[in-house]
């Protein structure tokens, strides 16, 4: 067992059975979780509600807890309450804004003509469908006028009844900080900003510091830099800046020729150790705050 993850969360996953191929699948999984001594991992589709899948995974490894979780694309009818409402009923205990059709998202891969930018493995489906003409309309949280869609803000309401954790996802930088506006004014306390060193989703300290203000948690993961989004260099800085106690460490992992989950959750947290993070700090991290964020 290893003491360092002892307990963790991994809160961000990508295993199979997928629309798209993954390095495993739950099954296969969550055995190898509970062999490091981790207590278990959310399990996240771009396109379906995993609550029931969980369900079943958590019957058969019970030593291991398979987290259900919704991500809000057009699957499951983008922003909307009643998908949020039965995935909660169901077992889910995270909320992604959405990812493939964030317009957001979809603007700076499709229309962006930056070429630093690395296309992700669920590009390929949205443009097949598009290809198919089946209607995928993007999505954005704001209106016109700038202001939130009323259904975001029932969303969190059901997330705060609930106690979901409801992370950011791809959407813009603008409607992350709307959401997280409205969720300081409402009292809403488990938003999280989501890998905030993704190549489209990259915020500055200055950014990070304010969503701090904000009461969210900031989420770091290993693959953003093990797939050159970024660098470990700049992402130990930033945990160091904005401080551990406020951030989760994640894999999100599951790519086909990835590193398994549960090698990326301990590989990171051997490297903060050995760039003088605290274990405690680490627990913070990989434990603490994601149980918090679950309400576990």
């Amino acid at each position: 067992m290893e003491e360092l993850v002892k307990g963790a969360l991994d809160l961000h996953v990508h295993p199979g059975p997928d629309v798209q191929a993954r390095k495993i699948d739950d099954l296969a999984l969550s055995p190898r979780y509970a062999q490091a001594g981790m207590a278990g991992y959310a399990i996240k589709s771009h396109y379906l509600c995993t609550a029931e899948r969980a369900k079943l995974v958590n019957r058969i490894y019970p030593q291991c807890r398979a987290i259900g979780a919704i991500t809000l694309n057009n699957s499951v009818g983008g922003l909307n309450p009643v998908a949020v409402e039965i995935a909660a009923r169901a077992g889910a205990k995270i909320v992604w804004m959405p990812t493939t059709d964030s317009l957001y998202e979809r603007q700076c891969l499709f229309h962006g003509g930056r070429k630093d930018i690395i296309m992700p493995y669920w590009a390929t489906i949205l443009q097949e469908l598009d290809q198919t003409g089946i209607p995928c309309p993007p999505i954005t949280l704001r209106q016109e006028n700038g202001k939130l869609k009323r259904e975001v803000y029932s969303i969190l309401e059901i997330a705060k009844k609930e106690k979901l954790c409801v992370a950011t996802a791809h959407i813009s930088h603008e409607d992350a900080f709307a959401m997280a506006e409205a969720s300081h004014e409402i009292g809403f306390e488990r938003l999280l900003i989501s890998h905030v060193l993704y190549t489209t989703t990259t915020y500055s300290l200055e950014e990070q510091l304010r969503f701090l203000r904000l009461g969210a948690l900031l989420e770091y993961c290993y693959s953003t830099f093990t797939t050159k989004k970024t660098t470990y260099e700049r992402t130990l800085e930033l945990i160091r800046a904005v401080g551990p106690q406020n951030c989760i460490i994640s894999s999100d992992l599951g790519m086909p020729n990835g590193e398994y989950p549960d090698i990326g959750m301990m590989e990171f947290s051997r490297m903060l150790y050995r760039d003088h993070i605290p274990e405690e700090m680490i627990h913070v991290m990989n434990r603490d705050n994601p149980a918090y964020l679950i309400d576990a």
